[in-house]
């Protein structure tokens, strides 16, 4: 796991629904690529404040296909779970907290 911490910037859409995101600055995304990695996180994310983003790994390295994480504001991570059913590759992703 690489922690990249404050990588991204600080722009959040007007109208997001911060309820959304029941109080958290995580978000949990699952069904990912096997191939995503930290980058295609932050790419997939663009625009919104990532403090760090956490993908599970097996005992061997492998990726499991999900992973956690964590934005600046509550306000970024409620505008992540907007982006539920987005795809990164070709895979919809799925985001919640």
């Amino acid at each position: 796991m690489v922690v990249k911490k404050g990588k991204g910037a600080s722009s959040v859409p007007d109208n997001v629904d911060v309820g959304a995101a029941n109080g958290s600055k995580t978000v949990f995304m699952k069904n990912l690529p096997w191939s995503a990695s930290d980058d295609d996180i932050y790419t997939f994310f663009d625009g919104l404040p990532i403090y760090q983003v956490r993908l599970a790994i097996d005992h061997d390295g492998r990726p499991k296909g999900f992973g956690h994480v964590e934005f600046e504001t509550v306000e970024a991570a409620a505008a992540a779970i907007a982006k539920s059913g987005e795809y990164i590759g070709d895979r919809d992703v799925y985001i919640e907290t």
